[in-house]
């Protein structure tokens, strides 16, 4: 198993170094079979003694004089280009901090009152003492997650037998 950025991911499959990659996001380019293997909303992380962590839901807006901590490691940069995204929708622009930490380390600076962040829903499963999830109130886009293997070749019986797996998990 190997972490990387999807770029990373996709490279190696085409390669061959790698089978197949799980990466956050679609992937539409030639050459790669894709599964979708999971569908998540997100959710605000921030400090239970913020102002905000009362709130039934978030906007984007409501970010706008707000700091938002983002890892910079492969799935924090995944996720920055998802918030990049959906809060341009508002016209706004959010101020973003990176760290050089795991989202686990991300997530005790948030309780520590540093600031906030955006985590996939399974996040808030784990239950991070002085932490706040709150989800976003308007229509906004799922973090998805694929499966993506090189078209032209055949996987092998255990890897569809792991994706059959995977997919009678989230379904």
């Amino acid at each position: 198993m190997k972490e990387a950025a999807a770029e990373a991911h996709l490279y190696a499959v085409a390669s061959g170094h790698l089978d197949i990659a799980f990466v956050f996001g679609e992937v539409t380019r030639k050459g790669y079979r894709c599964k979708r293997i999971l569908n998540e909303f997100p959710l605000l992380a921030l400090p239970n003694e913020h102002r905000l962590a009362k709130c039934e839901g978030m906007k984007w807006e409501q970010l706008a004089s707000e700091t938002l901590m983002l890892t910079d490691d492969p799935a924090g940069k995944e996720i920055e280009s998802y918030v990049i995204r959906n809060s341009s929708k508002w016209g706004g622009k959010l101020r973003i901090v990176r760290h050089s930490i795991s989202q686990e380390n991300l997530l005790a600076l948030i309780a520590s009152g540093m600031g906030m962040t955006v985590v996939p829903q399974s996040a808030a499963m784990l239950d991070r003492p002085g932490v706040a999830f709150l989800p976003f109130r308007e229509e906004i886009e799922p973090l998805i997650y694929n499966a993506v293997w090189r078209a032209e070749r055949r996987l092998q019986p255990v890897l569809c037998r792991f994706l059959r797996l995977l997919e009678s998990h989230s379904a």
